[in-house]
């Protein structure tokens, strides 16, 4: 095999397996929640981000950002640019 083969194969091989990694899911809980904090990756409801935007910010597309039931004062609108799903925890 040639050089050129084989980076054929390795890119084929990089981009089958970036193309099934699951998605993420960012979290959000109400400011003064235990395990709130500022930092991502906001993963899950340990590290969960304390303001939407921050985690509407982290996520890639095909996330989802569950936000906590709370009460969340906004200073701007909610931007979301990097089609991502925005769901609240209760409907």
């Amino acid at each position: 095999m040639n050089v050129i083969h084989i980076s054929v194969i390795f890119v084929g091989l990089l981009w089958l397996g970036a193309s099934t990694l699951p998605a993420a899911t960012r979290y959000v809980v109400e400011p003064g929640t235990p395990g709130g904090t500022s930092a991502p990756p906001y993963t899950n409801w340990g590290i969960s981000a304390t303001q939407i935007q921050w985690a509407v910010d982290s996520a890639g597309a095909g996330e989802t950002v569950w936000v906590s039931n709370g009460v969340y004062v906004l200073t701007n609108q909610i931007v979301i640019v990097n089609g991502i799903t925005l769901r609240s925890v209760t409907p």
